[in-house]
């Protein structure tokens, strides 16, 4: 969930393609920290406990709680909206100085009727370009965890 969040508004935190990059690597190793966790987490489980049943039940108790807490530290700590309303201030101040006031009324009014309400569930289902991301990110994450489990 962490790393589906942070794909979503690593953009906007910031516009530095270099810093952008970092973020991502960032992410990409904590993904690999995450599954080399579980993974030695099940180590200690099945060396220790003994019966099957307890060793899942006792797994997923273990990995639901960090899964839990990672989430809530990053819901928490990342505060995008305020840095999208910046970002938009700027950008329309720098539009003022560029085009004028009139022009950007303009612009803001055509937008205003292009955008009424932004895309819903059903305008996304019948983009084939949806599609496209959903499934290349599907094999990428398939690859990665049957890289890891290996």
């Amino acid at each position: 969930m962490v790393q589906i969040s942070h794909m979503a508004i690593v953009n906007s935190l910031t516009h530095s393609n270099r810093k952008r990059d970092k973020m991502v690597n960032q992410r990409n190793g904590f993904t690999y920290m995450a599954n080399i966790t579980v993974l030695s987490a099940a180590l200690v489980v099945f060396s220790f406990v003994n019966d099957g049943k307890n060793q899942f039940r006792i797994l997923l108790a273990m990995v639901l709680f960090l899964g839990t807490c990672t989430s809530t530290f990053f819901m928490c700590t990342i505060r995008e909206p305020k840095l999208t309303q910046m970002a938009s201030e700027l950008e329309r101040e720098y539009k003022i100085k560029t085009m004028g006031e009139e022009a950007l009324a303009i612009e803001d009014a055509a937008k205003a009727k292009e955008n009424v309400g932004g895309k819903s569930a059903t305008d996304w289902l019948k983009e084939g370009t949806f599609y496209v991301h959903g499934v290349v990110y599907m094999v990428v994450r398939v690859a990665v965890n049957v890289t890891m489990t290996v």
